[in-house]
């Protein structure tokens, strides 16, 4: 433990940075971002084939392969919708995705099977979080986690004489539903602009291009310009940054806070502009209680094999959300949540196959046969987490984290299976302290650590193999460290 000591010791002794005095005394949980609303609607293609003729080994020889050649498709689409006032706070994040791919193998041998392998996968994920807000703080809160996928498989083997034969066909599709109406009081804001703007003016005053410290209201006013900026859409990124630095260049000496224009001017401002708000910082409190409904659903289908498995319910929900940036470089979080709710599953099984039978004739035919395993399922489910975070943010290159979590679940019910229910309890406790330390020693030093130490107690029927027949049990202690140092010699 000695070792950890040390680290921390040293960064807090070297890793801070002295901010101005009147800077210094400056309350980032008085800022409110402005009203703000910025839709971003994305698209990335890429395409790539090959066809490769195999060398021949050491004895002269292919495998028998002509040719092979595949192809390779994406297709992505993303579209994000950001809102802030006063009566709506809102973020909605909607994506898909679309991946056809073929690869073809073709043989030397007019009579061997050429093979061909065909998969399409196809994704869809939407994800709305919303508070709508009366002129006291109350809200209600409704709110979609959506995701879908999708893969297909066709392995198709040619062959001369006897045509086109299917021998490999595989479909697979997972769903999750979660829907949530939630009502409560409290805000929590963004203020890493305001961060940034005292980034900005301490390296101005440090360099002496300040005529003076502004005030909490110029701050504040600095502050709202920089998040209405990177609100604004272009379509070249290179022409937004030159617009949001010549447009706070235009801010900063109209309000006369200027001394002198020249490059250190510019490069520190260009500087902190790039990296001064590389941390998200929050400020706020917020009560919530809801019920959330959900639906997780997943099928398989091969030639010989199908499965099926759904899960339905609906959760009580009371969560608290503590966010209290205490000091420029101090940031204190704080979550928890309780949760309640019923659910129902089933789950089916399939396997196909063929009996081999002789007639009274001696002709030889066979029989398809389907062996079916179901399994349902319902049970009560309490889910009970707490964490909290402190983080030290010394400068825009220096980062630590101390984390505390503690996560209670508890899953209560039966299993029915061929008519046969059996009660089953599973209990699941997990205690876990990190920390993680992102250190910038020098321009050519670098560190990053992590470490941790996690308690867990599981003692479960299985539950989560849907087999009830061997009980469970864990009960252990473990730790990591992990460390990455980066050196440049030159």
């Amino acid at each position: 433990m000695k070792k950890y000591y040390f680290i921390i010791l040293t960064f807090l002794c070297f890793g801070a940075t002295q901010v101005s005095g009147q800077l210094k005394q400056f309350d980032l949980k008085s800022y409110k971002q402005p009203e703000l609303n910025r839709l971003q609607l994305d698209f990335r293609l890429s395409q790539n084939s090959n066809a490769t003729v195999p060398a021949d080994d050491s004895y002269g020889e292919r495998d028998g392969i002509k040719r092979k050649s595949s192809f390779n498709f994406n297709g992505e689409g993303g579209f994000s919708w950001y809102r802030n006032s006063a009566k709506h706070q809102g973020l909605t994040r909607t994506s898909m995705y679309y991946n056809p791919q073929s690869e073809t193998v073709k043989f030397e041998e007019d009579d061997w099977d050429d093979t061909k392998l065909k998969k399409r996968n196809l994704g869809i994920s939407v994800n709305s979080e919303n508070y709508f807000y009366d002129a006291n703080n109350w809200f209600i809160s409704p709110n979609l986690d959506f995701d879908y996928s999708k893969n297909k498989t066709d392995g198709e083997d040619y062959n001369s004489g006897n045509g086109r034969i299917n021998y490999d066909n595989t479909k697979h599709s997972n769903t999750h539903l979660k829907a949530s109406i939630m009502a409560g009081k409290g805000r929590i804001e963004r203020v890493e602009d305001a961060r940034q703007v005292l980034y900005i003016l301490d390296a101005l005053d440090k360099e002496g291009r300040l005529t003076r410290i502004p005030s909490d209201e110029e701050i504040l006013q600095i502050a709202r310009r920089i998040s209405e900026l990177k609100n604004e859409r272009f379509f070249d990124s290179r022409h937004k940054r030159m617009n949001e630095i010549r447009e706070m260049d235009a801010l900063l000496k109209e309000m006369d806070l200027i001394k002198e224009e020249d490059a250190l001017y510019y490069t520190n401002l260009y500087d902190m502009w790039q990296h001064g708000a590389n941390e998200q910082r929050l400020s706020g409190t917020r009560f919530s209680a809801g019920l959330s409904p959900l639906l997780n659903q997943n099928k398989y289908e091969s030639d010989d094999f199908e499965y099926k498995q759904k899960v339905s319910g609906i959760l009580g929900v009371v969560r608290f959300d503590y966010e209290n940036p205490f000091h420029l470089k101090w940031q204190s979080s704080l979550f928890s949540e309780l949760s309640y709710g019923t659910a129902q599953g089933e789950k089916e099984d399939t396997n196909y196959g063929m009996t081999y039978s002789e007639n009274y004739n001696y002709n030889n035919y066979y029989n398809s046969y389907a062996t079916i395993d179901k399994n349902e399922m319902e049970y009560d489910h309490i889910n009970a987490t707490f964490g909290y975070t402190m983080g030290f943010y010394p400068n825009t290159r220096t980062s630590a984290k101390a984390e505390a979590r503690l996560t209670h679940q508890s899953y209560k019910g039966s299993l029915e299976e061929e008519n046969v229910s059996t009660d089953f309890d599973y209990n699941d406790f997990q205690g876990q302290l990190a920390l993680s330390l992102n250190y910038y020693i020098s321009p050519q030093v670098r560190l990053n650590c992590r470490t941790g130490i996690v308690y867990s107690d599981i003692e479960s029927d299985r539950l989560r193999y849907w087999n009830l027949n061997q009980l469970y049990t864990s009960n252990k202690w473990f730790n990591y460290f992990e460390v990455n140092l980066q050196f440049s010699i030159f």
